[in-house]
């Protein structure tokens, strides 16, 4: 229970106890903000409660035994199965967990299949700092990789180095047709060709984004989807490089669907519209690696200005300001302005209005762009 109450912002159910206490400091000198409990919300916020309190009850009967412990729990349950019609549990628990459900092996030994179990349980979540004596990350992508039954990975840099780590069992998850999913970008130059090449030849779906102008991709997570309900994901400052994985000063996070259901439900939300984005495009090594090799040599040299790899598309409000446009030119109105906030991209505009005006008009005046800046016309030419 709460034994202090500070100044500041809280998030929680007042309980009896709580309001009593706020009872006595409301005066003069404090003012107790409180919102009524939202019907949809309120399942999260009693749970919460009720499981702070039962956590408590338990870690104080641990001095009992074992035995203590599973009978307190029984009897929480059972007080909770007679005041509800529950189908989600029937039972009263044991001593025991389930770790996995194994196929047998049709050898004449008859052995177990084995899958190596994370270092993390699967039901909790952890921060990896890649600390001596702690969790790295690197081992553990080594051992989500055995047990899942799909994996999807946004890495804005993907390194050979990285890759060799974890390349055998990558390649043993595709050689059991599971589906691993990719995407990627030639932000700054940093991907390795060779990497990307090699999650292809074992067979996962790669997606690329190449016009790193419009999609800064600098994301870094894995989602380990597994059908018995034990999804895991990590998201962190880990690329897929051997430093990163395995000494560097990075921080992870591992989820749990289990204690972070929410978060894991957003991350597979958003990688699927990330995949569904044209924006990031189906890669094939036998028709997109000129593509590919030219456009993390653009990146490495900032000066090139022959950056012809990638189609820029005008986004739906860019092609209406367009349509607006043309539509003013028909009317007879020669002199337009538009005006727009930085970054809605007005230079891409006005890429787009030349061009559909030298198709419509058969020849290609001239175009005086202006800015006040030499890096804005360098990155625009």
């Amino acid at each position: 229970m709460r034994d202090e109450i500070y100044r500041g912002l809280y998030d929680e159910i007042i309980s009896e106890y709580l309001k009593n206490k706020l009872q006595n400091l409301e005066t003069d000198q404090f003012k107790v903000i409180k919102e009524s409990l939202d019907q949809e919300e309120a399942s999260l916020y009693i749970s919460k409660y009720i499981q702070l309190i039962a956590q408590e009850a338990i870690e104080s009967s641990k001095k009992d035994g074992l035995n203590k412990v599973i009978s307190l729990s029984n009897r929480i349950i059972n007080f909770i199965k007679s005041e509800i019609s529950a189908t989600s549990f029937q039972d009263n628990i044991t001593a025991q967990l389930l770790k996995a459900v194994l196929k047998k092996e049709r050898q004449i030994n008859s052995e177990t299949n084995q899958l190596t179990q994370p270092g993390i349980p699967l039901s909790q979540s952890e921060l990896l700092v890649n600390a001596r004596g702690e969790y790295r990350i690197g081992n553990e992508l080594k051992k989500e990789i055995q047990s899942a039954d799909q994996i999807d990975l946004i890495c804005s840099f993907i390194k050979w180095s990285g890759i060799r780590i974890i390349k055998d069992e990558l390649t043993q998850f595709t050689e059991k047709a599971k589906t691993i999913r990719v995407i990627t970008t030639v932000y700054m130059g940093a991907s390795d060709q060779k990497a990307i090449n090699f999650l292809k030849q074992i067979g996962a779906k790669v997606k690329v984004s190449f016009d790193t102008r419009r999609t800064r991709l600098h994301a870094k997570a894995w989602n380990f989807h597994r059908k018995t309900g034990y999804t895991t994901a990590y998201i962190g400052s880990s690329n897929l490089s051997a430093s990163a994985q395995m000494d560097g000063l990075e921080w992870n996070v591992r989820l749990s669907a289990v204690e972070t259901p929410h978060l894991i439900e957003k991350f597979e939300a958003t990688f699927n519209n990330y995949w569904n984005d044209p924006e990031f495009e189906n890669y094939d090594p036998q028709i997109h690696s000129e593509k590919l090799y030219r456009a993390l040599k653009a990146e490495k040299e900032n000066d090139n200005f022959e950056i012809t790899f990638f189609d820029i598309k005008p986004y739906p409000f860019q092609k209406e300001i367009i349509e607006k446009l043309a539509l003013e030119r028909e009317k007879g109105f020669k002199q337009n302005l538009v005006v727009a906030a930085t970054g809605t991209g007005k230079t891409v505009i006005s890429a787009f209005d030349y061009k559909r005006y030298s198709n419509n008009s058969k020849n290609y005046p001239k175009l005086l762009f202006v800015a006040h800046r030499k890096e804005i016309l360098k990155q625009s030419l």
